[in-house]
């Protein structure tokens, strides 16, 4: 039954539908679900949730309720309105033992209590969206976690999606990582080998801070047996972008890259500009990888080059490094 306007109702109060003019009685009966999610198409599961709206049994009623809630619940005293219970407290804690509910604590606030079904139809929707991703970047095994949850920004709470993504890698839903996730059978799919050594160019990079290896170099120290297999795992890793393309065959991690763009920033906001040795200084690093990176910040449009100098853009806002600064260090790749 769809309104014009919200009204307040309660599990099993009468209502009568009247026409306004002529003044008619059209319909009636009980509200079984005050605020109910939205149901594609009702299945056995869903046609047995409803008939248990009217059960005696107070906890069958409340699993009911729960199973069809449109929204989280902040508190047990919901369950009255809901479901009609009289001891809501002794009702939600056995609706948490029996895993119908699922008890998240947001840091610093009161317990958020979402049903499992609403977090099952969150990774449908997460699911959804992941495969459209996969349609649109057919060559990406993952995309940034970051994008995700501004997509999913109007679930409110952080830990709802984080606990939806959870339980999907549980499943075998999603490949997840601190930064990155995607649907486990789309992309490229990788043997235990291949990803045993995607995962140590991954971290060779990480730890190799601004002196990163060449694709050479990461066959050479990770003594691979087809140097081939090295420089597309590569490439996999940039399409991802777990590594970005700083010059010519050269790569940085995205946390090494942001690392760098937040160093910059905090240099050039108390200084007229920097010189490639002064860069040099400031990232430790040699004049080899020292001049394309700084090519790069003015491809990017983070830095502008004047003479020998260099200053940041006034065109470049920076979210990003900002946010990061703010947050304090980056979490390390999985």
């Amino acid at each position: 039954l769809h309104l014009q306007s919200p009204v307040v109702t309660t599990w099993n109060q009468p209502f009568v539908l009247r026409t306004e003019s002529p003044v008619a009685t059209v319909a009636g009966g009980h509200v079984m679900v005050p605020a109910a999610r939205k149901l594609r198409r009702p299945n056995a599961e869903t046609l047995q949730a409803l008939a248990a709206l009217r059960a005696d049994e107070p906890t069958t009623r409340a699993a009911a309720a729960v199973y069809f809630a449109a929204l989280p619940l902040a508190q047990a005293s919901q369950l009255v309105r809901l479901a009609g219970v009289d001891e809501p407290d002794a009702v939600l804690q056995q609706l948490i033992s029996s895993k119908q509910l699922v008890a998240l604590s947001p840091s610093g606030q009161r317990q958020l209590l979402v049903p499992a079904a609403l977090l099952d139809d969150y990774a449908d929707r997460v699911a959804a969206v992941l495969s459209k991703w996969h349609d649109q970047s057919p060559l990406k095994s993952r995309f940034d976690r970051s994008k995700l949850i501004h997509e999913f920004a109007y679930l409110g709470d952080p830990l709802i999606l984080q606990t939806v993504l959870q339980r999907m890698e549980r499943s075998k839903r999603v490949r997840l990582s601190d930064r990155y996730v995607g649907l486990a059978d789309r992309g490229p799919q990788l043997s235990k080998n291949e990803q045993q050594l995607f995962d140590q160019i991954v971290e060779l990079y990480q730890s190799a801070r601004f002196q990163p290896p060449t694709v050479k170099e990461c066959e050479q120290q990770l003594a691979a047996k087809n140097p081939k297999v090295v420089k597309s795992l590569i490439s996999l890793a940039a399409s991802d972008g777990i590594l970005i393309e700083f010059g010519d065959q050269m790569y940085l991690h995205a946390d090494r890259e942001r690392e760098l763009r937040q160093i910059m920033q905090q240099r050039l906001a108390v200084t007229e500009g920097l010189t490639v040795s002064e860069i040099r200084e400031a990232l430790e690093t040699s004049r080899k990888f020292a001049v394309p990176l700084c090519e790069y910040l003015d491809r990017i449009g983070f830095t502008q080059r004047l003479g020998d100098m260099r200053r940041l853009s006034h065109s470049f806002v920076d979210k990003e490094v900002e946010a990061t600064a703010a947050a304090g260090p980056n979490p390390r790749h999985e």
